[in-house]
């Protein structure tokens, strides 16, 4: 057994790449079961009549991931830096074989998948590197996934605010569909660069309003926590005993906890 100091996901860093990626493979292959054994991290799961094993080497990410099947199935060749692409690669495999009767090569069955996509001929693939190189200058730590049927996505977090730009498949004609949440929770929030979307937009401008908004659904959050707690409890500044919010007095000591009385200023300024 390994040293776990030398695991990869031991430690502040590794701990906060083990969550983007699980947080990843949660929205890509939610059947996906994370395991742990002998200080080595796997995914497993099933699909159709496969058994499917994803492990992580010792020195990830250095190293790629490792792919297992049974039966086994040679994966398809990727190109980075498509997130997860092997894993979506090796599922595209499998979807081709069951549904081309045509018989075609593994590359050209590859092809035919992603034949939909925008970034499938020249321009798309120099406008999917335009968009790529724009957004990490922004985000630096940002991660390009490529879908199961093919889309594109970036993924974003900025603390507890995890954000997915899903491209569809006639992007940029059609604007990128947004999905942001906060502590799990799905945001509805309005974007003016949706609004105004056109086959020339920037998706550089769209990042930039996202990263504006998830700053601002943060503080909301630290707001929203700081007035709960003072909803709740009430801390003596005597005693330091802990009481209701709605207490004027504290039920240890006695003292008087109301707050004062609004001056004819505060009501001036509140009005």
């Amino acid at each position: 057994m390994s040293n776990s100091r030398d695991v990869w996901f031991r430690g502040r860093e590794g701990r906060r790449r083990l969550e983007i990626e699980f947080s990843a493979m949660s929205i890509l292959f939610p059947e996906a079961q994370l395991r742990i054994k002998d200080e080595q991290i796997f995914w497993y799961w099933k699909y159709q009549e496969h058994e499917v094993i994803i492990r992580y080497p010792p020195d990830y990410p250095q190293s790629p991931l490792e792919i297992v099947t049974s039966p086994q199935v040679e994966a398809l060749p990727y190109e980075e830096p498509c997130y997860f692409a092997p894993t979506a690669a090796f599922l595209a495999q499998l979807r081709i074989r069951r549904e081309d009767t045509q018989k075609l090569s593994q590359l050209e069955a590859a092809d035919d998948l992603v034949s939909a996509h925008w970034y499938s001929n020249d321009w798309g693939r120099q406008r999917l590197q335009k968009d790529v190189a724009e957004v990490r200058a922004l985000v630096p730590d940002l991660r390009l996934l490529r879908l199961r049927d093919g889309a594109i996505a970036y993924q974003l977090k900025a603390g507890e605010v995890n954000t997915l730009i899903i491209c569809p498949p006639n992007y940029p004609q059609e604007h990128p569909n947004v999905i942001v949440t906060l502590n799990s929770e799905e945001l509805e929030i309005p974007l003016q660069s949706i609004e105004d979307w056109s086959v020339d937009a920037s998706i550089r401008n769209l990042v930039e309003e996202i990263l504006q908004v998830s700053e601002q659904a943060k503080r909301n959050a630290s707001n929203y926590r700081k007035k709960y707690l003072i909803l709740i409890f009430k801390v003596c500044p005597y005693c330091g005993r802990r009481n209701s919010g709605d207490a004027n007095f504290c039920i240890s000591c006695g003292s008087n906890i109301a707050p004062p009385p609004k001056t004819e200023n505060q009501i001036e300024q509140k009005k």
